[in-house]
């Protein structure tokens, strides 16, 4: 039989019972659908997990000290912090360092423009050079610099966001905002996110000496260095001299075994930089992305079980036809063939059919709310190749069996036994 005749052959077969084979093609459906859309979401979680690395400075590196992450899940506290004297000391003996500014912080109650009053703003005493090391440039205005700093000037940058709670867009640079009952000149906006693009949320920046001194907040440490290397090759180096540096200088904290660290996270001081956090991230997105293969894999496997299900039973009620056929001189090949190619075609049209559902199931993901914090699912070419190598595979691995069988009647048998 040549393919042509096998394809029509397999059409009919498949329009004659048409119900059975719809319900097959809707357990394929199933299978596909759902791992595309896990493979997108993977992938656009992934995507999204490292866009928030993009904001890092490739010079940049932050410090701070944060107890150390025991087996249990648990996290050991530390007394050590953080101070202004290993800033300088990271300065002074850290050779492949060529800058580093303090960073302070705190939760006010309120911060007002005019009647507008928000709550739980986060604010920040920072060095003068802290924006130029993180490479945030300023949307409007300017920063406060060494003087600023020196006089405990009450002078403050806000990010975008902050500028749009109050300000509502306006110009907010030259104006006068109250935090936490004192005033403060904004002297530029800056587009900064808390946490380097976790969330957007209000933050004001102010000179250090100024929060330290000239504010409410009794500060007894800093709760990070941001510090950055003199070049792109030297920020490795970088990272493990100013390790070295505060383990000697912070004797009390114990240096965890290296066969014991994972990540950053498990160290009691944690040094972090750009290319280590992107690919530690991009090694757990991955994994995350494995699994969530994994489950959509063993839906596939359920709506495979149905294409061989049906084709058992189809060989089953076909027995006359096989055996007439053979008989009239069909080779077991052209069985084979044909069989097979049901399999195929049904979980193709499923795969086709499940393609869709995923892309439309993408598409309502990426049009969620932003308040969801839905990544958006990302359908790549090597994911619709993925569906379909799966889908034609599944047809041919489940189909097989049933397709053997059905080429390996005796047409006497087949025959006698359907009288």
């Amino acid at each position: 039989m040549s393919s042509y005749e096998i394809i029509l052959a397999c059409m009919k077969s498949i329009s004659a019972r048409w119900n059975r084979s719809l319900l097959t093609v809707l357990g394929v459906v199933v299978g596909v659908g759902t791992v595309v859309l896990l493979l997108a979401y993977g992938a656009g979680q992934k995507a999204e997990m490292l866009a928030r690395y993009e904001d890092w400075g490739s010079n940049e590196i932050k410090v701070e000290i944060r107890g150390r992450r025991m087996r249990g899940g648990g996290m050991q506290s530390t007394r050590e912090q953080l101070t202004t004297s290993d800033m300088d000391a990271i300065l002074r003996d850290c050779s492949a360092v060529s800058r580093a500014e303090p960073e302070s912080s705190t939760v006010v109650t309120t911060v007002r423009m005019g009647a507008m009053e928000l709550e739980e703003i986060t604010i920040k005493g920072v060095g003068p050079d802290y924006f130029d090391i993180l490479g945030e440039e300023m949307l409007s205005g300017e920063g406060f610099g060494v003087e600023e700093n020196v006089l405990r000037e009450r002078v403050c940058v806000i990010n975008k966001t902050l500028q749009a709670q109050l300000f509502f867009g306006a110009p907010a640079v030259g104006k006068y905002i109250s935090v936490g009952g004192r005033r403060f000149l904004v002297t530029g906006v800056v587009d900064y996110n808390t946490g380097r693009g976790w969330d957007e949320s209000g933050n004001v920046f102010i000179p250090f000496l100024t929060f330290t001194d000239r504010t409410y907040i009794n500060v007894r440490g800093l709760d990070a260095i941001v510090a950055s290397a003199v070049s792109n090759r030297h920020v490795s180096l970088a990272a493990q001299q100013i390790e070295e540096q505060l383990y000697l200088r912070h004797p009390r904290i114990e240096k965890p075994d290296e066969s014991e660290i994972r990540g950053w996270w498990d160290k009691p001081i944690r040094v972090m930089y750009s290319e280590e956090l992107r690919s530690q991230r991009e090694a757990t997105a991955d994994s995350f992305g494995q699994f969530l293969a994994v489950i959509g894999f063993l839906s596939l496997l359920i709506g495979g079980v149905g294409v061989m299900n049906i084709m058992l039973v189809t060989v089953h009620q076909r027995t006359a036809e096989i055996g007439l056929r053979k008989a009239l001189g069909a080779k077991r090949e052209d069985i084979l063939r044909q069989f097979l190619a049901e399999a195929v075609l049904i979980s193709f049209s499923g795969g086709l059919i499940g393609l869709g559902a995923a892309w439309m199931g993408a598409k309502i993901l990426a049009n969620m709310p932003e308040d969801a914090q839905v990544p958006d699912p990302v359908i790549s070419p090597l994911i619709i190749f993925i569906a379909f190598a799966v889908t034609v595979g599944t047809g041919v691995f489940f189909g097989y069996y049933p397709a053997w069988q059905a080429a390996r009647l005796d047409p006497i048998e087949a025959l006698r036994s359907s009288r």
